[in-house]
């Protein structure tokens, strides 16, 4: 049992880490959003329970229905004649009911009152007993005898109610003598006709049978509860209407639908209680109603804390089967003499409380270095609504704690505003959501800002990166890939006619952006700069690939303050020569695609071609050959190229096209191995050719 005991323990402990708290939040987001929240189901729920609550309301605001309103409708309730009563009073003899209303009685005396056994005629069908019930009187205690029998003993203004006699006396006549203990002796026993605090039926004698007299009885509170404390009863009703709308028309987060639904539920278990929905069984509707309310009252609170999926499919149905089960139960537990079931509306506020008070409280603790105040105060405030769910209980179960002052006077301030507490935690969330919602959307017009001025530069760099027409044999393809709009890779390509020259450059310059982009600008320009076309005299021709280098070299070294190395490679053409001379500054080695001896569609040979670092070069560029030139975006490591290498002998062999350098290009780009590993990084790759034809 030890051992059982602390691994529940530790089970627990685990459970309210901040891992778990975490993990759980996580989870939750997983899923559809169509499942979630604003869907048909969660719709047609809370539609339906705002159609109920709103039919309610336009019903008890319409008919407002006074008890003598009520009492007029029912043909059970008699009001005798006053004529048929005899009111006596000790030492006064017969009077008058004005003068019991406005003569000062002494402190202690005795009222008495004649009336006809057959008043209770007309109600022999009825399958209740009937009952005589008296004005309302004013007392500090009463006992009544019937006939000279003990009947009862009252207290404090309790509306008296006596049972006919089974068998009526042989003068036809019941004598009934009231003790009455006045609150002051000054005070008359009965109130004035005119008097606008009672009604008619609460200043009159009334007969009636006595299940119409507990139904007047369960009308009358209702009514004064309704009518006379809005703020109160109704209160909660008009507040879960607006915890209703809220989430059909305004906010469909989780915890909006929490509160709508347990709010909803509990306000329609109270509405019943005005016995205005005829054709049902009262009490077994509004036991299911207040279970659901609890049941989705722990589901507003893991939506409050955000570590419970949103979906409310398995909530329905598991809760519903439980609700009916047990408003079935409450319905028939007299029938039976059960006692157990008046004791679960306790342990299942306990349970609902407890589950609500420790989520937020723990919930609030892991969020108070979070920098989330708005959300902690939130799960405080509901905390408190959750920590009177537990409190009231569990006075029931301790009575000598229920009995201290400090404990009543907590019950007295948390009763009334629990529900109120909770609306507003989920009140103060939304106001948070709305503020980052703010904050968020100010973030996106800045975005979309900083978009257009990279969308812009991105044009502009586009403009620096363009191949011009080369005349056959020579063919040239090209791909440039920024990872953000602008890239550090440049290149530069120039067809010099009168020479007869094709100039490529390839440059990766360091860094991602804006700064590596302005980078290759400059070096663009120092590019157009060395490579101005006939107007170069030939003997500045020599070396311009090595002098390149070594001004976009000076150039980064000046910027930045520190030594900085330049990744190029470039390459010189003579159409009519047909020589390549080629230098290479610590970039990727080139990969030469150029047939063997064998036939055109198998014979390739696909290999990198192993140059020195930062010295030129002469490289014979063969017919039907081509050079592949790529930044390290697509040919990060020398166990890449080994796999594009085998990749382009394999399709080559199989007959890929091959014709020119598009068809190069493209193969090129087809290889599985840049999708599989993709780099956030720029990437450009350039194919010249030389045709065969």
């Amino acid at each position: 049992m030890k051992n059982y005991l602390k691994q529940l323990i530790n089970t627990a402990t685990s459970g309210l880490s901040t891992e778990s708290f975490d993990r759980w939040y996580a989870l939750r987001s997983l899923g559809h959003p169509t499942d979630e929240n604003r869907n048909n189901s969660t719709l047609a729920v809370t539609a339906s329970l705002f159609a109920l609550l709103m039919i309610f309301l336009i019903a008890l605001a319409q008919s407002r229905q006074s008890i003598d309103a009520y009492v007029k409708e029912r043909p059970l309730i008699k009001i005798p004649d006053a004529r048929a009563l005899v009111w006596q009073l000790d030492g006064k003899g017969p009077v008058t009911r004005k003068d019991l209303a406005t003569m000062p009685v002494p402190e202690n005396v005795t009222l008495r009152i004649k009336l006809p056994a057959g008043l209770a005629a007309p109600l022999s069908g009825s399958e209740s007993a009937p009952v005589l019930v008296f004005p309302v009187l004013n007392y500090k205690s009463a006992t009544i005898r019937v006939n000279g029998q003990f009947t009862g003993r009252y207290l404090e203004s309790e509306r008296l109610m006596i049972p006919f006699p089974e068998t009526p006396p042989a003068d036809g006549m019941i004598e009934v003598e009231v003790t009455v203990q006045s609150l002051s002796p000054a005070v008359p026993p009965l109130m004035p006709d005119s008097s606008q605090d009672l009604s008619r039926a609460e200043q009159s004698m009334m007969v009636m049978p006595f299940s119409e007299y507990r139904d007047l009885n369960e009308f009358a509170a209702a009514d004064k509860l309704g009518r006379g404390n809005y703020v109160g009863f109704v209160g909660r009703i008009i507040m879960a209407v607006f915890a209703l709308v809220l989430f059909i028309f305004v906010d469909a987060s989780p915890e909006s639908l929490g509160l709508a639904l347990f709010m909803g539920f509990e306000a329609a278990a109270m509405s019943l209680s005005f016995d205005w929905l005829p054709g049902i069984d009262k009490k077994l509707v509004s036991n299911f109603c207040y279970q659901m309310g609890d049941i989705f009252r722990v589901y507003f609170a893991l939506q409050l804390a955000r570590i419970a999926p949103k979906s409310t499919r398995w909530w329905f149905l598991a809760g519903v089967p439980l609700s009916i089960l047990y408003g079935y139960i409450r319905s028939v537990e007299q029938r039976h003499g059960w006692l157990f079931p008046a004791e679960i509306p306790n342990i299942r506020d306990i349970v609902a409380g407890g589950i609500g008070l420790v989520v937020c409280l723990r919930a609030a603790t892991i969020l108070a270095g979070r920098r989330l105040p708005w959300r902690v105060t939130a799960l405080a405030v509901a905390g408190i609504g959750f920590f009177e769910q537990i409190v009231d209980p569990i006075g029931h179960y301790l009575p000598t704690l229920s009995n201290h002052a400090v404990f009543v006077e907590i019950v007295d301030i948390l009763q009334p505003i629990a529900a109120w507490l909770l609306a507003f935690s989920a009140f103060i969330n939304i106001s948070s959501l709305e503020t980052r919602v703010k904050a968020l959307s100010g973030s996106e017009v800045r975005a979309q800002s900083i978009e257009r001025e990279m969308e812009l530069g991105q044009t502009v760099q586009s403009t620096f990166l363009r191949v011009p027409a080369v005349p056959l044999p020579m063919m040239i393809s090209c791909h440039h890939e920024a990872a953000v709009y602008v890239a550090g890779d440049m290149f530069f390509i120039d067809w010099s006619e009168s020479s007869r020259q094709l100039t490529v450059i390839l440059s990766d310059l360091t860094g991602h952006g804006v700064q590596a982009a302005l980078k290759a600008s400059a070096t663009n320009v120092i590019a157009q700069t060395l490579w101005s076309g006939d107007r170069v005299i030939q003997e500045r021709r020599r070396d311009r690939l090595l002098r390149f280098d070594q001004q976009v070299q000076s150039f980064l070294n000046r910027l930045g303050g520190v030594e900085e190395m330049n990744t190029m490679v470039g390459l010189e053409f003579n159409e009519r020569e047909r020589t390549m001379e080629i230098f290479r500054s610590n970039f990727p080695l080139p990969i030469l695609l150029r047939h063997t001896g064998e036939s055109k569609e198998t014979g390739w040979a696909v290999a990198p071609v192993i140059l020195p670092n930062r010295k030129p070069t002469r490289l014979p560029l063969e017919p039907g050959s081509f050079l592949l030139l790529a930044t390290d975006g697509f040919l990060s490591t020398s166990q890449q190229t080994a796999h594009l290498v085998r990749y382009l002998k394999k399709n080559l062999a199989a007959g890929a096209p091959s014709e020119t350098a598009s068809d190069i290009k493209d193969l090129v780009l087809g290889f599985a191995g840049f999708k599989q590993s993709p780099l956030p990084d720029d990437r450009t790759l350039i194919v010249v050719g030389l045709s065969d034809q």
